[in-house]
């Protein structure tokens, strides 16, 4: 990057990354799109040939845990492009003033590193709805600064590739909404990708200490409404009690005991469930700006 380092800003080459798609259950049409989007990065001369405005900006949103910067991550790493991931945690400072001017200075910075994606995690932290901010003129400033900063960068000019996500999108400012071209929905896995995902979670467990089909109905049914980090732990805590109890093997049994013990206890629906009665109205507000250009190179 530029000789200027800022601590709100993290570069990660493809080589450092070791998150791949085969580690993330489902999702395959997310997975496609994501892909088709970073291929347009080659084809920069035909649209701008063709004078098609690609703003190459995508927004993933739904519960916690159902694995969007995971999927980030292997897509840098899959497709062999530098990821440079905004802090918004630590962007964000005391002084007034100093918040945008930090935005102001990445996205300039993120301008001159063409063949990249640029990543922003938890974005609802820096982009609220300013009708939601009250008299609170320091945070409106922010999102007035993200909203010039975001139109001046695009994926035909500048050759990056800009992704956004957020657990909780009902809280985004209406005018973001249309400054991206997919707004892309993470529900929680369904059966058949709950299935999915215990088959790629216990794949690296030998066969001696394991014994369960991950598609068994006992087990799909009990995880309903389970996201994928909830089954990671799922399988964590089954695999600590393997080690520590002298247990020959994980079994479907004792999987469903940890379940029915309350041992783990799914974290995605506790954390999302307060936004559940405004869902709908935000994948509504996704598809009403929404507007496809993925099939323009298939």
């Amino acid at each position: 990057m530029e000789e200027r380092n800022y601590e709100w800003l993290d570069e990660i080459s493809p080589e450092d990354l070791t998150e791949s798609f085969d580690q993330i259950g489902g999702y395959q049409e997310i997975k496609s799109i994501l892909k088709t989007y970073v291929n347009l990065l080659g084809k920069i001369d035909e649209l701008k040939k063709w004078n098609v405005k690609v703003m190459g900006k995508i927004l993933l949103h739904g519960p916690p845990g159902t694995g969007k910067t995971t999927l980030v991550r292997a897509l840098a790493r899959e497709t062999r492009k530098r990821l440079i991931i905004l802090n918004t945690t630590t962007i964000m400072s005391k002084y007034i003033s100093e918040t945008g001017k930090n935005l102001e200075k990445s996205f300039s910075m993120i301008k001159s590193q063409p063949n990249s994606i640029f990543f922003i995690d938890e974005f609802d932290s820096i982009a609220k709805t300013r009708e939601s901010i009250g008299d609170h003129d320091e945070m409106k400033r922010i999102v007035n600064t993200l909203l010039t900063s975001f139109d001046k960068i695009n994926l035909v000019d500048h050759r990056i590739l800009t992704i956004a996500a957020t657990n909780f999108e009902i809280v985004l400012d209406d005018a973001i909404w249309r400054r991206f071209d997919e707004i892309l929905y993470f529900n929680l896995p369904n059966a058949e990708q709950r299935g999915q995902i215990m088959k790629v979670l216990i794949r690296n467990i030998p066969s001696d200490n394991i014994q369960i089909n991950p598609h068994s109905l006992n087990l799909i049914n009990a995880t309903e409404n389970w996201s994928g980090a909830d089954l990671q732990r799922l399988i964590t805590r089954a695999v600590i009690d393997l080690l520590n109890n002298d247990l020959k093997k994980i079994s479907e049994e004792s999987l469903l005991t940890i379940i029915e013990e309350k041992k783990i206890t799914p974290t995605s629906m506790r954390t999302y469930k307060p936004f559940h009665s405004m869902q709908k109205e935000s994948l509504e507000k996704g598809k009403r700006y929404k507007s496809k250009f993925t099939e323009l190179f298939e």
